[in-house]
């Protein structure tokens, strides 16, 4: 009779895990998805959404070693914080695979509903690694076109056109390189695909290459910006990317866009083709590139755009160590250099993102300032930060038993807070966690597991390989002394 008791209990126990399950299931199908989806989108997200609330399922019936143990994660107890994970999970699971880009999430930001205790059990359930999972596989159309293509997609409620060349074996159970090409100043898409880059010649080894269009070629200003990430974005959506061979490049205003986006998001890229195009206003944030490797090209002749600008930009990222190549061709003016591309593209092929364990970034004068740099999400002053630098540091713990892991992030404005996302292959999770800002030691512990980690490492760029399961939450007060949190 106690066993059966003890049975009895379990299977109430469990029939209320899943009810909290299909409660959260429930809450997220609810939410009603963009009028623009197609189709197509639909089904697939369905089916994403699938995935994801049958492993809550399968973590509800049968508990991982991980759930039960003294390390568990700390439940989330308030509806406040339900409701923001819960829409922050569902927007993970939509927004990804229609042609709209993620919102930028604030820690203010709340859903509709008010989630009762069975969603509270539902989000409990829910397994950082297997949310991580979920969000690392591939979402994209079986029936993808190949070969030269044409559309639209969606940037911030208007319409921008693209010209596309697919690989003709392009084949959605292996992921493919991509490249986005920007045009310059009275292009087109056409122009960048069809002309410059030779009916598509990166197709014929094997990237996929995307021409946006931008009216003004206003790549480096706030509209330009979001085109470029929507691109990369959209093509994620219909396309397997691999998200560690994610290239960007143009000429002349697509150059100067070129720096703009490798400078300011130098953690997406893992190379930038600049040609014939002018040095950033702030010349000192090229530093921001670190370990991103870059190729420029300029006519010595090119009476538009001087040649000095390419000397000066490949002379800072030279002194500056940073990997680094030029050519610099005798008798060319203002051209595209279309002659070099097979060139390109044989020094493009080994390259990988570098996950940069050290990173200096001086923030870039167009747009926001951006809401993480690499593995770091700061939160900045209410004034003006253009120019100011942060930097970061993780000293990844060794085996010794009191090995701990540290981590180092200076700024010369007031940062509010930051967060660390820390990804797996930064730190050693089998010892404690040290951070220091500006020398000051803010927190010591040891972080563990949550959905809030996968979440924050999520929004910004919808980008699986920058997925982290743990996170360090430091709060800055205005005061002298410093104080840190973990987020439960």
């Amino acid at each position: 009779m106690p066993s059966r008791s003890r049975a009895h209990t379990d299977r109430l126990h469990r029939t209320s895990a899943l009810a909290g399950v299909l409660s959260l299931a429930t809450l997220i199908l609810s939410l009603a998805l963009p009028s623009t989806a197609s189709a197509q989108h639909r089904v697939i997200e369905q089916t994403a959404l699938a995935n994801v609330i049958g492993s809550a399922v399968a973590d509800a019936l049968h508990p991982s070693d991980g759930a039960t143990n003294s390390n568990a994660p700390p439940a989330i107890r308030t509806r406040d914080e339900a409701r923001l994970r819960a829409e922050q999970l569902a927007r993970a699971l939509t927004d990804r695979i229609v042609d709209q880009r993620l919102q930028q999430l604030t820690a203010t930001w709340r859903a509709g509903g008010e989630p009762g205790a069975e969603a509270l059990d539902a989000l409990n359930t829910v397994e950082p690694r297997r949310l991580e999972d979920a969000l690392s596989r591939p979402i994209h159309s079986f029936d993808a076109p190949r070969g030269r293509i044409t559309g639209q997609f969606m940037v911030a409620g208007r319409v921008a056109p693209f010209v596309a060349y697919v690989p003709d074996d392009y084949a959605p159970n292996t992921a493919w390189p991509l490249h986005i090409d920007l045009h310059g100043g009275g292009g087109a898409p056409w122009k960048s695909c069809d002309s410059n880059w030779e009916q598509g010649q990166p197709a014929q080894h094997g990237v996929i290459l995307v021409c946006p269009g931008e009216s003004d070629a206003g790549w480096w200003m706030p509209h330009g910006e979001k085109t470029v990430l929507a691109a990369l974005e959209h093509f994620r959506t219909l396309y397997h990317i691999d998200d560690e061979r994610v290239s960007v490049g143009g000429a002349s205003s697509g150059g100067f866009g070129t720096w703009h986006a490798a400078t300011k998001f130098p953690w997406l890229w893992r190379a930038a083709i600049v040609r014939c195009a002018a040095t950033p206003r702030d010349p000192e944030t090229l530093n921001n590139l670190g370990e991103v490797p870059a190729f420029l090209i300029h006519g010595d002749q090119d009476h538009r755009i001087s040649v000095v600008n390419s000397r000066r930009s490949y002379a800072i990222l030279s002194d500056g160590g940073h990997p680094v190549d030029y050519i610099e061709v005798p008798e060319m003016g203002h051209r595209y250099g279309r002659r070099y591309n097979t060139q390109i593209l044989e020094w493009l092929e080994p390259r990988r993102r570098v996950l940069d364990r050290k990173f200096e970034y001086r923030v870039v004068r167009r747009g926001e300032s951006p809401e993480r740099l690499h593995w770091l999400k700061p939160t900045w002053p209410t004034h003006k930060v253009v120019g100011e630098l942060v930097s970061g540091e993780i000293v990844r713990a060794g085996d010794a038993e009191d090995a701990v892991n540290v981590v180092d992030v200076q700024a010369t404005t007031d940062l509010q807070g930051f967060t660390v996302l820390l990804e797996d292959a930064l730190w050693n999770p089998a010892h404690p966690v040290v951070v220091r800002y500006n020398g000051t030691e803010v927190y010591r512990g040891m972080p563990l597991p949550t959905i809030g980690a996968v979440l924050d490492s999520w929004v910004d760029h919808s980008d699986p390989g920058l997925l982290a399961t743990h996170e360090v939450v430091v709060t800055l007060p205005t005061t002298s002394m410093l104080s840190a949190s973990l987020t439960p």
